[in-house]
């Protein structure tokens, strides 16, 4: 192998492609060239170093990969020589460039530089950009050119540097440093995995991109320790670091820890989890969830999902535990979530902060506040979501999208779910509110003790407007004393009721014996005005199969897809299509 002390780089001049390798998204392509090899710069290049005192290799041979920022491979020319041009040309977006540099040209062999860079493509012409190479695991641990993780040992070793006994090449890998995965890694071989920033005290305040590889076979069995996940805490402050874990894939997931306990990460102070996906089981104490067990203001959690069981005790949920102040959005969980305490949820089970564009399709059962999309909601807003799972609560305040709202808004949500509470305070979108619900609507049958009502069981104070109940039944088990029972709403205590609408011919059983329920129609009772399937007996635009119903009668905006013969549905929702039906 012949070697010289040079200046490594890949260049990325501004030349035209010609051609277009996948179907454009938006009008106008965007076209690069890249130029690779060894060099110490000139003839239009730009040269950047490696690190001091490497040597460099020359007359290497190269791909060139480009990948989406989720890390899912584009396109890749291989076999590019010293001085070779490969041209690209991509719709306009953000895109990430990976150089690998092999001494023999066969990925078989031993690689001998690499590097990448994020560049943002626009229609036309495009460059120059550089990427900087280094050695294998090379890097410095800065933005541009993190750390680069390719096995268990690197992932063992992320956040470790200056650790006691650790290896050299390790010493500068710090909790604050920024990491990207280059392969798929298997954690077969690691009976219970010490999760990277373990608490608080030693969070991780760096950047870990997992740039869309897979680590497969992540088990932890900890079932009296706090804070568990593939990392322990990120976080620690608003000051400290970038505070972020994106595009991590984690399959065969099986945790079981005490309190905070996620797939991802543990507790989220104030940083930023992303495009992160889980499949597994994760089991806890409090606050347990299948990406995050707490996330804690300002702290936020954005595109990412869980498939498989979540159970704990108190504060559960399918994505997140409990959030006590931040974002969560576009997020869903595919899986049921069981807690034996309180506060269940099929996204999250206590919210003290924003949830928007989540759902969850698998059943929610918990002891009470139980909700198909949040458990118990306070403060903030709980918007555009939507559950199908059945919820059930082994006592009170149980709902379709939330079970009990202390204080806040929901608004733009549904449920399909079947929902069951052998105690009170049963409803199809929120088991008792004492906040804002508004442009919502549940299609699943509502079945309690008692306060069961089509859209909410009890309303203490607030707002309950602009709701629709298409339930086919709503059923009250106790047969003694009053019939606390409506289509929209159980029981009314204070606040107000407008514009409520419920399914004509919904079977309501108050649980007496004796004459029917007596109905009391209009848009601002316990009962709700009637409305069917073609025509509106209050209204002109028709009924819920009438597009007009929906967004002129009922004010649903901008969020719902909205067409004559289907329910509306939520714009913008990540995952699967939907398909709300009336049963």
């Amino acid at each position: 192998m012949k070697t010289k002390t040079l200046l490594g780089l890949i260049l990325l001049p501004l030349l035209l492609a010609c051609e277009a390798p996948f179907q454009m998204r938006e009008s106008g392509l965007g076209t690069f060239s890249i130029t690779v090899g060894s060099g110490s710069g000139g003839s239009g290049r730009t040269a950047l170093p490696w690190p001091t005192g490497t040597a460099q290799i020359e007359n290497l041979v190269h791909t060139v990969r480009i990948t989406d920022r989720q890390g899912n491979r584009l396109l890749e020319r291989k076999n590019a020589r010293d001085g070779d041009t490969v041209s690209f040309s991509v719709p306009p977006g953000q895109y990430t460039i990976i150089v690998e540099a092999y001494e023999k040209g066969d990925p078989a062999e031993e690689l001998a530089a690499e590097g990448s860079v994020d560049v943002q493509i626009k229609s036309g012409k495009n460059g120059p950009f550089s990427v900087k190479m280094y050695p294998p695991g090379g890097g410095d641990g800065s933005e541009y050119y993190p750390f680069l993780v390719k096995s268990l040992t690197d992932l063992q070793n992320v956040g470790r540097g200056g650790a006691p006994g650790i290896d050299p090449k390790y010493d500068e890998w710090g909790l604050n440093k920024y990491y990207r995965q280059t392969a798929n890694i298997d954690l077969s071989g690691v009976p219970n995995w010490d999760p990277i920033g373990p608490s608080s005290s030693s969070a991780f305040t760096g950047s870990y991109n997992g740039n869309g590889y897979t680590i497969f076979n992540l088990t932890i069995n900890d079932s009296g320790v706090n804070v568990k996940g593939l990392f322990g805490s990120v976080g620690g402050g608003p000051s400290l670091g970038v505070k972020i874990v994106k595009n991590v894939r984690l399959v065969n997931v099986n945790i079981l820890g005490n309190d905070n306990v996620g797939g991802v990460v543990g507790t989220n102070t104030s940083g930023t989890v992303q495009n992160c996906s889980v499949a597994g089981n994760i089991s806890g104490g409090n606050n347990v969830g299948g990406v995050v067990g707490n996330n804690e203001y300002p702290g936020t959690l954005k595109n990412c999902s869980a498939t498989g069981e979540v159970k704990g005790g108190s504060t559960v949920g399918g994505v997140v535990g409990k959030i006590t102040g931040g974002t969560v959005g576009n997020c869903y969980s595919i899986g049921d979530v069981t807690g034996t305490g309180n506060q269940v949820g099929g996204v999250a089970g206590e919210n003290y902060g924003k949830v928007t564009n989540c759902y969850a399709t698998g059943k929610v059962i918990g002891y009470e506040s139980v909700g198909g999309v949040v458990g118990l909601h306070d403060m903030d807003t709980v918007s555009n979501c939507y559950s199908t799972g059945t919820v059930s609560a082994v006592t009170n305040k149980v709902g379709g999208v939330v079970g009990h709202i202390t204080g806040g808004t929901v608004e733009n949500c549904y449920s399909t779910g079947d929902v069951t509470g052998t105690g009170n305070q049963v409803g199809g979108v929120v088991g008792d509110n004492s906040g804002t619900v508004t442009n919502c609507y549940a299609t699943g049958k509502v079945k309690g003790s008692e306060n069961v009502g089509g859209v909410v069981g009890v309303q203490n104070m607030g707002t309950v407007s602009y709701c629709v109940a298409l339930n086919p039944d709503v059923i009250r088990t106790n047969a003694i004393g009053t019939a606390y029972i409506g289509r929209i709403i159980g029981r009314y205590y204070s606040g107000s009721m407008s514009n409520n609408f419920a399914r004509e011919g919904m079977a309501v059983d108050h649980g007496i014996v004796g004459p029917p329920y007596l109905l009391n129609p209009g848009v601002g009772t316990e009962d709700g005005a009637n409305v069917t399937a073609s025509t509106n007996a209050n209204d002109s635009n028709g009924g819920w199969n009438n597009q007009s119903f929906w967004g002129t009668t009922m004010g649903f905006g901008v969020d719902w897809d909205m067409a004559n013969g289907q329910l509306p549905r939520l714009k913008n929702m990540p995952g699967r299509a939907q398909n709300p039906a009336v049963k």
